[in-house]
């Protein structure tokens, strides 16, 4: 009879924790990425294939899924999932007039209005600057510094106020670009390179990584590429000839497509 119900208790236990680990609070440390698995959310890093994040923290991930898929489809779910993933400080540069960065501190959006210089060496175009740039380029006075390792003259929003119709925050434009700046290179990014191997820094790998949480939830623009400026301090466009890569100016850069597995 004890080995009968030995068995029995055996049974039962196995049971009960099959039913915990479906919660992330009480789930074994494996089981969670099981559950992350079902609810669309990866388990954070410091960068790719760095430090991941903790299992209490991501557990605390897991039981918001359900809010967080609230933010998809739009700069704040993207951003914040890039942040999860030790990408906290890159740019979304929208076709039109604005980039877009994630304030870690406070967990809110930044807009930065991007100027159109009205004549000399930068006619016509809009212009990111790093906030290492020089006061003047080509003998032209910068009109305002921009960000690309934070900013000054931001507008912060904040996720929690309620949409507007019409305000900045949520205005949409067909295309934009991610860009990582010199300031904001991730550390392990040393052989930036294209095309994209298993071997260069990044790899073939961590870019498909940016590229599906493009994809998962990003807006519904068109991404037109992933940019790391190797050097140099600035950006400008003609607005016709957005995400073209030769309007980068003094500076070295690479960009990948937004295209799932391309190796450039």
């Amino acid at each position: 009879m004890a080995s009968i119900g030995y068995a029995k208790d055996y049974f039962l236990q196995q049971e009960k924790i099959g039913v915990m680990c479906r919660f992330p609070d009480f789930a074994y440390t494996d089981a969670l990425a099981e559950i992350g698995n079902d609810r669309g959310i990866e388990q954070g890093s410091s960068s790719y294939g760095g430090t991941p994040e903790a299992p209490t923290a991501y557990a605390a991930d897991l039981k918001s899924a359900w809010s967080t898929w609230n933010w998809a489809g739009c700069w704040y779910g993207l951003l914040t999932q890039l942040a999860r993933q030790g990408y906290d400080n890159v740019v979304a540069l929208q076709q039109e007039q604005f980039a877009v960065t994630l304030d870690t501190e406070t967990d809110a959006l930044v807009y930065t209005q991007l100027p159109t210089y009205p004549g000399g060496l930068l006619a016509g175009q809009r212009v990111m600057f790093d906030l290492t740039q020089p006061t003047t380029v080509g003998g032209q006075a910068q009109p305002i510094k921009v960000m690309l390792n934070g900013a000054i003259g931001q507008v912060p929003y904040s996720p929690t106020v309620p949409e507007v119709v019409g305000a900045i925050p949520f205005r949409r434009w067909a295309r934009f670009q991610l860009i990582f700046g010199p300031s904001n290179l991730p550390a392990s990014w040393t052989d930036i390179a294209t095309p994209l191997t298993s071997s260069t820094a990044p790899s073939l790998n961590e870019i498909n990584l940016i590229r599906k949480l493009i994809q998962k939830w990003g807006p519904s623009s068109v991404c037109l590429g992933i940019s790391a400026i190797v050097s140099g301090r600035m950006r400008a466009w003609p607005l016709r000839n957005f995400g073209d890569g030769a309007n980068f100016q003094d500076s070295e850069v690479v960009t990948w497509s937004a295209t799932i597995g391309s190796s450039t």
